[in-house]
């Protein structure tokens, strides 16, 4: 899970492996009064992690709007590749740490230990024009 700051707003970022897992986040957070459309989900693709097509463009577009640094944005996106869902939430002040505990109970995944396990199996991660 990540979190960005704005002007009176904080974005969190969190990863699913399931769909009905993200939903019922999702039914939560507005059921705790943050409004549907401060939250939204990206649902990855529901085929195999055979085809290796890492520069996609539209998991990066679907991306497009959650301010993050590009390496997680690109870990986000490989998780995308793999079939998860990503639910980015823009909370204010009174429903930051609500956001947070629901995501966590929902099921949200650890994504730096997911990245090091794709690393393990051979993803490079986010790379630059030079590496």
């Amino acid at each position: 899970m990540s979190t960005m700051t704005g002007q009176h707003q904080r974005t969190i970022t969190a990863f699913f492996d399931r769909e009905d897992e993200a939903n019922r986040a999702i039914s939560r957070l507005t059921s705790a009064g943050i409004p549907r459309g401060s939250v939204s989900m990206v649902a990855g693709r529901s085929q195999s992690v055979t085809s290796r097509d890492d520069e996609n463009p539209s998991f990066w577009e679907s991306l497009k709007d959650m301010f993050m640094p590009d390496d997680d944005r690109a870990t986000y996106a490989e998780g995308l590749r793999r079939g998860g869902y990503v639910v980015c939430v823009r909370a204010d002040a009174s429903h930051y740490e609500k956001a947070i505990d629901i995501l966590d109970d929902e099921g949200t995944v650890d994504i730096d230990q997911r990245s090091e396990s794709w690393r393990k199996e051979g993803w490079a991660g986010y790379r630059t024009e030079e590496s």
